[in-house]
């Protein structure tokens, strides 16, 4: 069985949750988060009346942009388990924190180092 919840601030939304094991313990955790930057305008995530609703998801509402970045950054606790939900929202927040300083230039020049060497 698995428990999730959704919670959005003001440009970035939130899923978390957990499996849980057939004795009810939760045994893994899981969260995944989307963050929106807008250059040139502004970007808003629109949670109202959400609370869990799927015929209301949360809206994604972007005005007289000139880009968007969309960041997405995901963890769970399987790797270490003692890793509490709290733990792992935490990971995700310092991915996104991390990929938002560095800047889509930079990502994307570290990507095609990363991968013309594969190729």
């Amino acid at each position: 069985e698995a428990a999730v919840s959704a919670s959005a601030s003001a440009t970035q939304l939130d899923l978390s949750g957990s499996l849980n094991h057939p004795d009810g313990s939760s045994y893994l955790g899981f969260v995944g988060s989307v963050r929106v930057i807008a250059d040139g305008a502004s970007a808003s995530i629109d949670s109202t009346g959400h609370d869990g609703d799927e015929a209301n998801p949360p809206t994604l509402h972007v005005n007289d942009a000139d880009s968007v970045t969309i960041l997405v950054g995901a963890a769970s606790n399987f790797e270490d388990p003692s890793l509490r939900l709290h733990g792992v929202q935490g990971v995700v927040q310092q991915t996104l924190d991390a990929a938002e300083e560095k800047g889509v230039e930079a990502m994307l020049a570290d990507h095609i180092t990363n991968f013309s060497e594969i190729a």
